[in-house]
Formats: structure tokens, sequence, C-alpha cells
């Protein structure tokens, strides 16, 4: 038996059923479905003999029925209506929905008018979406509440992608930031540049995950701030890097404490070994000192007499040398008694104008109404003098020294470097020179024991890490201002105690020189 000839209908028939996008095809009168695909039967859920012969209103939940008509009507109307914008819910036949793009087209079926509509699936694509706009979101949210600057580097491209917070963190107007890798790169502090391009190029060609640099940036007023900056690969759908995310986070402050704790650090380890040095060494001064009362009376010529006060004055001075590296390792311990600083100030202040250069005017601006400290007055004496002395050397060629005490109220701290000053009632006192100044990059480090500007010879770097310990030991705080070229000023907060009555400095014990026959017993570890 011959086959029978296929017509265009049955082609056009079988080409649709092959179509994976659902098709079905409904009478423009009744609205009765006559036909459907293959892909409308899965995507529906329907059977093919109860999908033929539903009401295309029957495919939407009720609310819907009524605005879907009016859509095929216009369908019959203009000839074809939908596509990108025609999203409709549909049902299937288990109750669940699913979300469509419409078109639909009129023709003609089986010699009669029809409306073909074509229902492409999007509820896959639609979650989809829905899922990376939620993501977006997230992130956005996310690079916003967090006080670290994120960035996105596209290696194609070599555009940097920052979040708003950079701006926050370094001063950039939105819209400015370094939006390439270039410009990033130029950012960066000089001495710092190449050893961090070179790591992150590095990590880049290599296809290293992760990333981490420590660095300067600049900021929009030309500052630095350091960083610390982390990245992690993220590599396409065959494992090839393409870009890089990470985060800048801002630690000039976490920095400046770490570098303040190991200053500290330094100082107590020093301060320990310093402390046994000065034990021996105070030990090995004491016999030459002994030995020099000795030989004085078998000396009768002026030139032994004269090499003998030279050898006395060099060993006191170690002496007082180890004094002060005694009252820096262990701090000041002697007795403390309420007194005015008055007298102390202008005894400084004479002391300073009798024995310094002539070229050096000396002066003292002394409140009237000063406040009672409780200290050890032979270790304050110690710190104006040691301050005098370090405003004479900064002055080579003359200048103005000026010893001036006020009282002081203090709320918070004062502007200048040093130690913040806690509230509360102050005498301060402040020592103020016309000489070179110190540099900015040297003021953190001037209370370092052994630290010095001076040439080698001309200092111990004892005199300011003394005045230091001792003011610290009497509670109270050291700061400093500095301009180069113009001056210095120290101001010395000691507390004061306003109720208290000042008592008379301790008299100085007279030397009995006579031995009267005494005995002493001496206990020494060297041999």
């Amino acid at each position: 038996m011959a086959a029978r000839p296929v017509g265009m209908e049955d082609a056009m028939a079988g080409l649709l059923e092959l179509v994976p996008v659902p098709i079905w095809v409904c009478a423009a009168s009744s609205r009765r479905i006559l036909a459907v695909n293959r892909a409308a039967i899965e995507a529906y859920g329907h059977a093919r003999e109860t999908f033929i012969g539903l009401q295309a209103g029957e495919l939407c939940p009720p609310e819907e029925r009524e605005r879907f008509g009016r859509f095929l009507s216009e369908v019959e109307q203009v000839g074809s209506a939908g596509g990108t914008g025609a999203v409709w819910v549909q049902r299937k036949k288990d109750g669940g929905v699913l979300t469509v793009e419409i078109h639909a087209h009129a023709a003609g079926y089986e010699g009669g008018p029809a409306i073909l509509v074509f229902a492409r699936d999007i509820t896959d694509e639609l979650r989809a979406l829905a899922a990376l706009r939620f993501g977006q979101e997230r992130f956005s949210l996310i690079a916003s509440a967090t006080s670290d600057a994120i960035w996105d580097w596209d290696f194609a491209s070599d555009g940097l992608w920052w979040s708003e917070s950079f701006c926050t963190l370094f001063g950039y107007r939105p819209g400015s930031e370094n939006q390439s890798f270039a410009s990033w790169e130029q950012a960066i502090h000089p001495d710092d540049r190449d050893r961090v391009a070179r790591s992150i190029r590095r990590c880049r060609d290599q296809g290293i995950e992760t990333w981490r640099e420590e660095y300067r940036f600049r900021r929009a007023d030309g500052s630095y701030a350091t960083v610390l900056d982390r990245g992690r690969m993220v590599r396409d759908s065959r494992g090839e890097p393409y870009r890089m995310v990470g985060g800048m986070t801002d630690i000039t402050e976490q920095s400046r404490l770490h570098a303040q704790l190991m200053r500290t650090q330094r100082v107590e380890s020093i301060g320990t070994l310093a402390g046994g040095i000065a034990h021996d060494l105070n030990n090995l001064l004491g016999p030459v000192l002994l030995a020099l009362d000795l030989l004085r009376p078998h000396v009768r010529d002026v030139e032994g007499e004269r090499l003998l006060a030279t050898i006395e004055s060099c060993t006191r001075g170690g002496a007082d040398l180890v004094r002060q590296v005694l009252a820096f390792a262990r701090g000041g311990d002697g007795k403390r008694r309420p007194i005015q600083l008055r007298n102390l100030i202008r005894e400084a202040a004479r002391f300073a104008s009798d024995t310094f250069p002539r070229h050096i005017a000396v002066r003292s601006e002394i409140a009237p109404d000063l406040w009672t400290v409780e200290v050890d007055h032979r270790q304050i004496n110690q710190v104006l003098l040691n301050l005098a002395l370090n405003a004479r050397d900064a002055m080579p060629s003359g200048g103005c020294l000026v010893f001036s005490a006020r009282n002081a109220r203090e709320a918070d701290s004062p502007a200048g470097a040093g130690e913040c000053i806690q509230p509360g009632e102050y005498v301060k006192i402040s020592i103020a020179d016309t000489g070179t100044g110190i540099a900015p990059e040297n003021l953190h480090r001037v209370f370092e024991p052994f630290f010095t500007t001076k040439e080698v010879g001309q200092g111990t770097g004892l005199g300011l890490s003394t005045v230091h310990s001792i003011i610290r030991e009497h509670r109270g705080f050291v700061q400093i201002e500095s301009t180069l070229g113009k001056g210095t000023i120290f101001h010395v907060y000691l507390p004061a105690v306003p109720e208290a009555v000042p008592a008379d400095s301790p008299p100085v014990p007279a030397v009995n020189s006579s031995g009267d026959g005494r005995s002493i017993l001496l206990i020494e570890d060297e041999p």
C-alpha cells in the first residue's frame, strides 16, 4: 500500500512538535485549545487528550483570566501581540505555577481562524535573575557597611572598581578614586611601590590564590596611610584567573600603637641592662674616689694637685652619669615632700645665667600663686638642669632661654608631641629655647635612652630619658613643641596638691672629716 503524501500542514505540525518551546493553538472564537506540542505537555503537565479541549483561560489563575482574554482579543484584531514584557503566570495541572513569556499570532487551523501561542518558560530564568539581584544587593550592603575599601580588579581591561568606603577612608570625592591599576600603583608610597606592584603582578601571572601586603597609600590630602591589603583570585569556567577581588584596611593607628609598644619594650630592656651596668660601674668608681682622698695628703707639688683634681672631676662626672642611668633604670626613690617650685626654678635659672655662655640670655617668668607639689626636690632640680643643658646645646650661636611656671587645669591633652595629659590640676613648668629645634621624625624618639642627635662624644643620650623617667615616677607628663630653626619648648606637668602646706627643703647634712677612732665594716664583692 503506498504511503499518503505529506502535505504542508502535516509538515508544520511535525515541525512544531519538535520545537522545545511550549506551543498551543486555540480557536479564535471559542478560545478552546485545538492542538499542543510535546514541550507544552511537559511544561503544563496535562496529557494531550485532556489538554486539547481546555479553555485558554483555564491555563491562568482566576484573577488573570479576564486580562488574558483581552490579550487574545488584541491578537485577533492586530494579528500578533506579546514578546518581551508580555509575562504571564500560568497554572500547571498539579496546581503549581510557571512564569511564561508569551508570543501570540493570528493563524488558520483546520480551515478556521485560530491563535498560535508560543509560551516560553522563564521560571528558572527569573529565579536566577532574582538570586543574582539579591546577591548584588547583599554585596552592595556588605561593601557599604564594612570599614574596609573593597576592590575588584579586572585583568583584561586593567580596570579597578572601589566601594564607597574607599572615599570615606582616604578622603577622595566620589568618582575621583583610582579606577585603574596604574592609578592605584601611583598612589603607593615610592619606597613601597616596586615591592607591592611586583608582588601583586606575580600573584596574577602565576595564578596564586591569595595576596597580602602592608604598605603606605596616599590619601587625597597628600598624606600617607598605612594599609593592610588582601586579595583573592577569581577564575572562569575553564579555571583561568581573570579577576581579583579584595579589601584594603587602614591600619595607621594600629601601626602607631604597635611602634609605641615596641619602643616601650625596648626602653624597658635597655633600662634593665643599664641598671646592671650602672651598679657595676658604681662599684668601680667608689674605690677611685676613696683612693683620691687617701692620696691627696701625700701630694705636695702643684702639678700633682692638678692631676688629682682632674681625676676627681672626671670620676665624679662618671658617678653623676651612673646616677642618671640608675634613675632611668629604676625610677626615683628619693623622699618626696610638699614644696613650692618657685625657688627651685629660680635657682636653675640663676645657675644657667651664671654658667652658660654670655650670648645666651636667661630669664624666668613664674606665677606668684603656684600650687604646691609633692616631689623629691633633688630629682626635680636634676630635671630642670638637664632641660637647661639641652637648651644650651641647641643654641650654639646664642639665643634666649626662658623658665616659666604656672598653674594649669587640664581638661584634655593640649597640642604638641609627647604624652597625653590626663585631666586634673598641675603645675606646668616650661623650658623654652630659641635654638635649632627638633626634626619632626625625631620627636617621638627624644626620650629613648642613648638616643641623641649630637656629635659623637658630645652627649650620652640619657638626659631626656632621665627627665622622662623622673617625671613619670612623679605621675606627671612631658610634652614638646618644636619648630626647626625656631626653637623648642618642653612642658613638664607635675600633679598639684593645692591644699598641702609646703615644707622647707631638707638641709644638706654636714660632712664630718674626722674618723674619731671609729671602725668601719666594709662589705665588697670585688677581690
